[in-house]
């Protein structure tokens, strides 16, 4: 969801994002399998979701003003909390690690990216962006890809 407030060329975004991502046990599998060989097939993993809330404003500056689209540069800052579910591994019913859940309030972030905005009769939008988010330890960064209505 966001916000526009224009100030002739340039203008303000104020926008909020929710995501989550859930661990993909294929891709687990197949990172050890270079290790272990087809022995990760009896490997299973459950939970470890990764959920992000973030509130960021951003500039916007248009690049090329036409009639129907406008692209666009944008970039900003913005605070992120990020929650991670609690992960369980097991090898054919044995129980190996347990990774708690954790979470990271109120971290700095910062984003650019690129868009188009489209006029037809209402404002869509189609952005990308390159997204850091500065946590304890090393950095997250994500690239979310929003398609909607501006108000």
């Amino acid at each position: 969801m966001h916000v526009d407030a224009n100030l002739m060329v340039f203008s303000f975004r104020l926008s909020g994002d929710y995501l989550h991502y859930s661990i993909d046990a294929n891709k687990f599998r197949d990172s050890f399998r270079p290790f272990f060989g087809n022995a990760v097939n009896q490997m299973s993993i459950d939970g470890g979701g990764l959920g992000i809330f973030a509130l960021a404003i951003n500039g916007k500056m248009p690049v090329l003003p036409l009639p129907i689209i406008t692209p666009y540069l944008t970039g900003g800052v913005g605070l992120a909390w990020i929650s991670r579910d609690q992960v369980t591994t097991s090898i054919t019913g044995f129980t190996g690690a347990t990774i708690p859940s954790s979470s990271q309030s109120g971290k700095t972030s910062v984003d650019v990216g690129v868009g188009v905005d489209v006029k037809i009769g209402i404002e869509l939008f189609v952005e990308a962006k390159y997204a850091w988010i500065f946590t304890d330890g090393s950095n997250s960064t994500y690239v979310p890809v929003s398609v909607g209505v501006t108000f």
